[in-house]
């Protein structure tokens, strides 16, 4: 999944990743948030884009769980910048 977000020229400012995930969950629709509420100040969430940046990692869903939907967010100062969609 790509999600481009135009930066003004200049501009270092720190942003924050955020991931909704939609499953399937013992016969129930449910959304996943990441990071979670423990997880939300943890600096493995926070991005400083200069220019272009990648961003590759993992996550795992309870077993037995069926991934639907997964969107990114971008956020600043708490407002949602961007975001991209995919649905599975």
């Amino acid at each position: 999944m790509a999600v481009i977000y135009r930066l003004d020229a200049g501009t270092g400012v720190l942003r924050t990743l955020e991931l909704l995930l939609a499953v399937r969950q013992e016969g129930k629709n449910v959304i996943i948030n990441l990071p979670s509420k423990a997880e939300q100040g943890s600096a493995n969430h926070r991005l400083e884009i200069k220019h272009h940046q990648r961003i590759e990692g993992l996550f795992s869903v309870p077993p037995g769980t069926t991934l639907k939907d997964v969107e990114a967010r971008i956020l600043q100062d708490g407002k949602l910048r961007t975001r991209r969609a995919l649905t599975l």
